[in-house]
């Protein structure tokens, strides 16, 4: 090795010999020899010797699992972020990999010694068997011990009436540790700060143990991320490779599942700026910061270019729908008023549900996973411009439930669709009840006359089972286009809006005849081709805009 290179030591049983790759060197994550071939599949032979020649390799990805980096909750100018080439520029990924973990899923880590450190970043060792271990009976996945995670008493969101939380915790020593702590070190997309201890996680933690549903989608993403030619349903085939690499990013997936005296209680994952819906309601009160904003009235009004303050149930409203009182008109936040950006952040929520729905085969046909409580406080954003979706706790097999559900609670009646719960569809209609509230600010769209997030009210029932019915076409249209033109009333904003409620159109679909589209259904339509072309687009788009909108 030469001097420029350093070290990540990770422990695969006896293994000794490294594989060098692009100035760093890393233990293969096998017990014997292995060659990655040119067409992904492996070949191995007899077990590795402490005097084996070191191999190389010109692509780390891979051998690594697909990754995401996690982002830190406060971030740093541009100005300040120094820049020491793209040597610097390879290391970070490889360091991404082991000091922050994956995203998308993590390799079988064994408790680590560290050997020395370097720029105040001391690590200690951890006990083999009290930080870090493999659970095994949910399939393989990480799992850490509560008590190194420290205080948990930096609460950043509560899980409603549910009983969960999430905190932020420090990096705990897992099992990434480096022997020479690497220049780039001050990067603030993936460290807060000089300093090891001031990295970030965002911890889950559930009133009790982790639902048997969500811990089979943790140990399916976990297996996928590992061996990612078994990604692939072959009842349901979709995306190419490099596709469903991009989409897996924007997937919110647990780096560890958190135990506490032997139970399963929460999930350590990466932590992002915020979420989607806190960041708009900051833009409405430019002074208040996103955090600040989770703590805003759930009704705020915001006047935007025209009259979009009126009342709930006016008689505008009246006339899209019998029920005047069915639909809001008050918009919550600031809706976005670039289209562009719109379908941005649109188009890497639809690849996140996507891959959720059909990329994560497991059980005996199942293609993937429904998420089932989709909606803008579930998505979270990065000042990077990347999108991602969270919490998934009703999660449950597509195309069919188990049976066997551990269910404990239902998503509000407001984003349940009349389709049924626990469905492809429904989160298609819970996806087109977002793209509306990015076009309109209003959310929920329904009133809590016909729907209420807390108590039983009546759900959304089929066209065929009430007469109280909410359809595309029959009146959420009318109502949708009617916010718009609140908006702008020269027409221009409805015009240049009419890609996305034509998807709106493809979503929210409660009639004789006719199907909400599945969300790799809804992939093809034209206007996300430039993204699917150029999937660092979307990204680029997104980035920007927040660039633009965090200095007003």
């Amino acid at each position: 090795m030469s001097s420029g290179d350093f070290m990540l030591e990770l422990r695969y049983a006896d293994c000794e010999d490294h594989l060098k790759m692009n100035g760093y060197c890393v233990h293969p994550p096998v017990s014997h020899e292995c060659i990655n071939n040119k067409d992904r599949s492996r070949s191995c032979g007899t077990d590795c010797s402490d005097g084996a020649a070191q191999q190389c390799c010109s692509h780390p990805t891979a051998l690594l699992p697909p990754f995401h980096k996690p982002l830190v909750e406060d971030d740093v100018e541009d100005d300040d972020r120094s820049s020491d080439g793209s040597d610097d520029m390879v290391a970070k990924a490889a360091l991404e990999h082991f000091l922050m973990g994956s995203a998308s899923g993590l390799m079988d880590y064994s408790a680590l010694e560290t050997d020395g450190a370097a720029n105040n970043c001391s690590l200690k060792s951890s006990p083999p068997s009290s930080t870090t271990t493999t659970d095994s009976s949910e399939g393989s996945f990480p799992c850490v011990d509560e008590e190194v995670l420290g205080d948990l008493g930096d609460v950043i969101g509560y899980g409603g009436d549910r009983g969960s939380f999430v905190c932020c915790v420090p990096l705990p020593p897992l099992s990434r540790m480096w022997k020479q702590a690497p220049s780039f070190a001050r990067e603030p997309t993936f460290l807060e700060g000089a300093r090891c201890s001031e990295v970030k996680k965002a911890y889950k933690k559930y009133p009790t143990h982790i639902s048997k549903d969500e811990l089979s989608f943790v140990s399916t993403a976990y297996r996928c991320a590992r061996h990612r030619e078994r990604c692939q349903s072959s009842s349901s085939p979709f995306l190419t490779p490099e596709e469903a690499h991009y989409a897996a990013l924007h997937l919110v997936l647990p780096d560890a599942v958190v135990l506490a005296r032997g139970e399963k209680v929460g999930l350590l994952m990466p932590l992002y700026n915020c979420s989607l819906k806190e960041y708009l309601q900051s833009l409405a009160n430019p002074a208040s910061s996103p955090a600040a904003a989770s703590n805003m009235p759930a009704s705020l009004t915001v006047s935007h270019n025209a009259n979009l303050h009126a009342e709930d149930a006016d008689s505008s409203t009246a006339l899209c729908n019998p029920q005047s009182s069915t639909f809001r008109s008050t918009a919550t936040y600031r809706p976005i008023e670039s289209i562009p950006v719109i379908s941005a952040i649109v188009f890497q929520m639809l690849e996140a549900v996507a891959f959720l729905n059909h990329r994560l085969p497991h059980g005996d046909g199942s293609t993937g996973y429904t998420h089932n409580d989709l909606h803008l406080d579930n998505i979270l954003l990065s000042y990077d411009g990347d999108v991602a979706l969270c919490d998934f706790e009703l999660v449950a097999s597509t195309p069919t439930p188990s049976r066997s559900m551990d269910v404990r609670r239902l998503p509000p009646s407001s984003r349940q669709s009349p389709h049924g719960l626990f469905s492809e569809t429904a989160d298609t209609w819970a996806f087109g009840l977002m793209v509306v509230s990015l076009l309109t600010g209003v959310d929920p769209l329904f009133t809590s006359d016909i729907v209420n997030d807390f108590s039983d009210g009546p759900l959304l029932f089929r066209w065929d089972r009430s007469t109280r019915v909410l359809d595309w076409e029959a009146n959420i249209k009318a109502h949708v286009e009617l916010l718009l033109r609140r908006q702008d009333s020269t027409g221009k904003r409805l015009e240049e809006a009419r890609h996305l409620l034509q998807l709106c159109g493809k979503c929210l679909v409660n009639r004789e005849g006719a199907e909400p589209l599945r969300a790799v259904s809804l992939l093809e339509e034209a206007m996300f081709v430039p993204y699917r072309r150029d999937f660092s687009l979307a990204t680029r788009t997104v980035k920007e805009w927040i660039s633009r909108t965090r200095r007003v």
